[in-house]
């Protein structure tokens, strides 16, 4: 029903997750109460393994939670660039525990989604699909500066995936170690 709607994949899939574990919840419930075993008794006893279970999990059900919250609010979606921490690159999975991040160099990237949830994450295409890419570029020492500005603005200016508006501009960023460095 949901998947012919206009509901959004990540709310479908928090909703289909949700009923799925509650279904299990409840036919274990039939079931013991089925075999003729009193719930009552064994409300003492749950009650103590959920405290212990409790502590134990607290990183597992903080994940999960978290992935429920990402699920439904969405803000970022499977193929955003995102940056988090010091991690920067395509989004490729969320799932209830984990987000899947695939960085520019093809390294797979497993995050906690309770990362995503309690630190700041930039997404770069979340109203549009247009990114920005900074380069760096070290010139030797004694180069001539003005020279080097209108030969790099010039490359940026002539490439064809290079947008016209916003201009690209060329900054001086450090003196480097063995080069001025250049963005």
């Amino acid at each position: 029903v949901m998947a012919r709607g206009k509901v959004d994949t990540g709310v479908r899939n928090s909703i289909r997750l949700a009923v799925g574990y509650a279904g299990v919840a409840l036919a274990a419930l039939v079931g013991i109460s089925a075999a003729g075993i009193d719930l009552s008794s064994l409300a003492l006893v749950a009650g103590a393994l959920s405290l212990g279970i409790g502590f134990g999990l607290q990183n597992v059900v903080s994940n999960f939670v978290s992935g429920l919250i990402l699920l439904a609010e969405r803000p970022f979606k499977v193929g955003d660039w995102i940056v988090a921490g010091d991690v920067s690159g395509t989004v490729k999975k969320i799932s209830v525990r984990a987000t899947e991040i695939e960085t520019f160099q093809r390294q797979s990237v497993i995050l906690p989604n309770s990362n995503l949830i309690n630190n700041a994450v930039g997404n770069w295409t979340h109203r549009n699909k247009l990114g920005r890419v900074d380069i760096k570029v070290g010139v030797a020492y004694g180069s001539d500066v003005k020279q080097v500005h209108a030969v790099l603005l010039e490359i940026a200016r002539s490439h064809p995936m290079v947008l016209k508006n916003p201009e690209p501009f060329v900054l001086f960023s450090n003196f480097g170690p063995a080069a001025l460095e250049f963005e």
